[in-house]
């Protein structure tokens, strides 16, 4: 399979049907937030034009009121991915969820990862009967070491440290360790330096706000989907549910919904490091999408026949 990751905004739609219509490929998602039904202007979702040209799976699979994680993710992508292969055709999967592509790419045991329903449904009743700061105090008491790896200003990142910690795990464990692919992976990564990502950030920010982001929002507001649910905790749905309910101005919304873009680049950097030599990176500062496209086709072709 092909796997192209990368920053938010970078291109790796884009890519991936150029890719995709070279390779006679299919696209696979890999974003936690497309795979829900009805979230489509604030989580950058292919047009219908884009869907048409190619096969396109694990977009709008659940409501918003559904549970959806990585276990799930990775069980969904497999069944897919094998799919795919057995009609000929390539998986292209594509995303910006860490967890989700390297689930995938490093075939991890999904049965190993501190996953109980049961205990996370606890847990989340207690974030929303006490709030965030009792929880962050359990973790760091419970596991001072490994909460450093986790972002405490993050309701869901905290609830799922907590489970893993209850279940016996540590609350979470950086990345270091390097796993050998299977045969057939080749990873793209496209880069873009930083102050450039941020400001392709923004402008598509202002580009989803002029679609009616608002709009869907409401629309997902009145079809009974409250911002206490995991997938309104999106980047931007959050924002917009708050302003919509008085909690800080239109200026404030527009400012954290940036502001929490230009932290999830950074925190997208720690997932797909530069120095990792799987990963083979693109600069689009250097090369165009269709120049890569016939690079990685030449790469994977050579790579595949050695």
């Amino acid at each position: 399979m092909l796997v192209i990751i990368g920053p938010t905004g970078v291109g790796k739609s884009a890519l991936s049907n150029l890719i995709g219509v070279k390779f006679n490929g299919e696209i696979v998602n890999a974003d936690s937030s497309q795979v829900y039904r009805g979230m489509d202007i604030g989580t950058a979702k292919p047009s219908q034009a884009e869907i048409n040209s190619l096969p396109h799976h694990l977009f709008d699979i659940v409501d918003p009121d559904e549970r959806f994680d990585v276990h799930m993710f990775n069980i969904k992508a497999k069944l897919v991915i094998d799919q795919i292969n057995s009609r000929k055709s390539i998986p292209i999967v594509v995303g910006g969820t860490g967890q989700y592509i390297w689930s995938i790419v490093e075939s991890w045991d999904i049965n190993k990862s501190g996953s109980d329903p049961e205990v996370r449904s606890r847990i989340e009743r207690e974030y929303m009967a006490e709030g965030l700061e009792p929880l962050v105090s359990e973790l760091l008491r419970k596991d001072p070491k490994n909460s450093v790896h986790v972002d405490l200003k993050n309701p869901r990142r905290v609830i799922r440290a907590l489970e893993r910690v209850e279940l016996g795990f540590d609350a979470a464990s950086p990345r270091s360790k390097v796993i050998d692919l299977s045969p057939g992976t080749f990873i793209v990564g496209l880069s873009l330096g930083r102050e450039e990502l941020y400001k392709r950030a923004d402008q598509r920010i202002n580009s989803m706000i002029r679609s009616g982001w608002l709009m869907e929002v409401l629309f997902l507001r009145g079809s009974g989907y409250n911002k206490t649910l995991r997938s309104m905790g999106s980047i931007g749905y959050r924002e917009l549910h708050g302003f919509l309910e008085k909690e800080f101005s239109w200026q404030e919304c527009v400012r954290n919904i940036r502001s929490r873009t230009h932290r999830l680049i950074r925190t997208q950097e720690n997932w797909f490091k530069k120095d990792d030599t799987r990963i083979h990176w693109f600069d689009l500062s250097k090369m165009s999408l269709e120049e890569i496209t016939s690079s990685v086709y030449n790469q994977y072709k050579s790579a595949i026949i050695d």
